[in-house]
């Protein structure tokens, strides 16, 4: 599954997620170059491939996340559980 992710999104789940590989595979993309315009203008954006077993484990670790660090004591989601939760809703519209 090919994925157009920006840096903030690539930081945010070299932050919450936990696996080598997949932080390893979000590394490489950074690594090999942004996505550019007539390729000369710079977008922000990369392209990143996970395969479907890799989307499953973002899609755990995201949601282990949230409810370990994600909801405050009141009960209510904090400024990380909206955080993970925009994570979450790029992989899940796949």
């Amino acid at each position: 599954m090919n994925f157009k992710l920006n840096r903030e999104v690539i930081n945010d789940l070299l932050v919450f997620i936990s696996d080598p590989h997949i932080a390893g595979v979000l590394k490489e993309s950074v690594g090999t170059g942004e996505i550019k315009i007539k390729d000369v203008y710079p977008t922000g954006r990369y392209f990143v491939e996970f395969s479907e077993q890799d989307v499953d484990v973002i899609l755990d670790e995201l949601s282990n996340a949230i409810s370990n660090v994600g909801i405050g004591n009141d009960g209510e989601i904090n400024a990380y559980g909206i955080r993970m939760e925009k994570l979450i809703d790029i992989f899940n519209d796949v």
